[in-house]
């Protein structure tokens, strides 16, 4: 980003913070050098100018919210120093059609499903992992339901490859690397190649070429869930969930302010995994490391499709 429309960027922004009447004053620069601190941020100087005026625009933004909610549903994360618009284009990539939500959907299975559950507790899940600056969401929501279904179904647990699927999986499954893609056409190139582990073929976070094709994890197919809550409560009772998310507001999620969280839309932008559920909410695991929400994790509120939980889930076979 050039000098020029970093200034630009500050001196708009902070027109905006000027129009905002708070009920105190606020030590922003003091609050964005912990802010720096506690995230391990470093900038040059004319860069860091304009994230200080968008940390500050977000701070302003996430207190108009709680103010018009009437309580805290929105706090400091990791990317307060990010517009609406980056964060977008780095972490909100899921490529979803029409196409891909018009497809044949099996019903929820006819069981008598647990209170709650927590695969993470049973072993199914392996340890949070981050993307980085990479819009791969869609590898790690393919492997996380991988991973979960061959623990469940052989004991094992193991930690597959992300960056095969995004080097691998590309024209044929129309996924398009760290510009985004879908675990449901990512689990179409493993039934036809199979997939191999972390350790054989390591995460970088930049397409790169195919190294190696294919591996000793199989799968029959995949299935897609129809959109309700039972669908994805009686799966969940088998194992984690590959979901598709509206993740907009997740900027702003902190558990401390919320640990339930209800404050988004149904636009489908981001892949993630289910990974239980208990009465007041789903458990999802993310993969923008621990240091986002609930040590990289978020629990959406049940029984209102919360940010779309619902709409494109899918399991491997």
């Amino acid at each position: 980003m050039s000098k020029t429309l970093l200034a630009l960027g500050t001196i708009a922004l902070l027109g905006t913070i000027m129009m905002v009447n708070q009920p105190e004053q606020l030590d922003f620069a003091s609050k964005y050098q912990t802010f720096k601190q506690k995230y391990g941020k470093a900038y040059s100087q004319a860069e860091d100018a304009y994230r200080m005026a968008v940390y500050t625009q977000n701070v302003l933004y996430a207190e108009s919210v709680n103010l018009q909610q009437g309580k805290r549903v929105f706090g400091e994360t990791i990317f307060f120093d990010l517009t609406k618009e980056e964060f977008a284009e780095t972490y909100l990539t899921l490529k979803i059609t029409q196409d891909d939500l018009n497809v044949e959907r099996v019903p929820a299975k006819n069981i008598s499903a647990a209170d709650k559950i927590d695969w993470t507790q049973k072993g199914a899940v392996t340890k949070v992992k981050d993307q980085g600056q990479c819009g791969s969401c869609w590898t790690f929501g393919t492997t996380g339901v991988l991973e979960g279904f061959f623990f469940t179904t052989t004991g094992e647990l193991p930690n597959l490859s992300e960056q095969q699927l995004l080097d691998c999986s590309t024209f044929q499954d129309f996924n398009l690397g760290c510009n985004g893609g879908l675990p449901a056409r990512a689990l179409q190139y493993v039934k036809r190649s199979g997939i191999t582990t972390q350790d054989a073929y390591e995460y970088k976070g930049v397409q790169g070429s195919c190294k190696i094709k294919g591996g000793a994890y199989h799968i029959k197919g995949s299935v897609a869930l129809e959109p309700t809550e039972e669908a994805l409560i009686s799966y969940l009772n088998e194992g984690p969930v590959s979901v598709g998310v509206d993740a907009s507001n997740w900027q702003y999620y902190n558990p401390s302010d919320e640990k339930v969280f209800s404050t988004c839309e149904k636009s489908l932008n981001h892949a993630v995994l289910a990974v239980g559920y208990d009465k007041d909410s789903f458990k999802v695991k993310n993969s923008w490391g621990t240091a986002w929400g609930d040590k990289g994790f978020i629990h959406l509120k049940r029984g209102q499709n919360t940010c779309g939980i619902y709409d494109t889930n899918v399991v491997p076979v």
